[in-house]
């Protein structure tokens, strides 16, 4: 008799639950995420490489970044030949930018310093195959662009 009053207890309470409507959904809304823009894309795009497609090694350009996302921008190029190059690097936007030219597997102190907007060419020589340029704006947002050719023997 115990267990069918348990039972019984067990059915009334349960019977006396009271129901709980699920709450109304809501419409998901449109969540807008402020993206600071980048006043410096696409700065170095319609200017020409200042060496001709034929000279060049290479050439870069483009954006540090905005906000968080501002940082150190580098290339690297693992196929170039030994030999001495001159590499041209403009920038816009910070006080100034540190570069680095260098063997692809090396790192070395900046080769320069460039104060902002200019620009700067300088020779650099590589006893191995490939280098790579790095550039660093200390987080300042800016713009660059890099172009490398063989330094030609007159």
């Amino acid at each position: 008799m115990a267990a069918g009053m348990v039972v019984g207890a067990t059915v009334a309470v349960a019977g006396c639950s009271p129901l709980v409507a699920a709450p109304e959904s809501r419409e998901a809304s449109d969540v807008v995420v402020s993206v600071a823009e980048d006043e410096y894309e696409g700065y170095f795009d319609a200017e020409a490489s200042p060496v001709s497609d034929d000279e060049a090694v290479g050439a870069m350009w483009g954006s540090f970044g905005t906000g968080r996302g501002v940082g150190p921008v580098g290339w690297s190029h693992g196929s170039a030949a030994p030999g001495t190059y001159v590499v041209t690097v403009e920038c816009a936007g910070p006080d100034e930018i540190e570069v680095r030219f260098d063997q692809t597997d090396h790192r070395q102190d900046a080769t320069t310093r460039l104060t902002c907007p200019g620009s700067v060419s300088f020779d650099a020589t590589t006893t191995e195959t490939g280098f790579m340029i790095e550039l660093d704006s200390a987080g300042a947002p800016g713009a660059y662009r890099i172009s490398v050719a063989p330094r030609i023997a007159s």
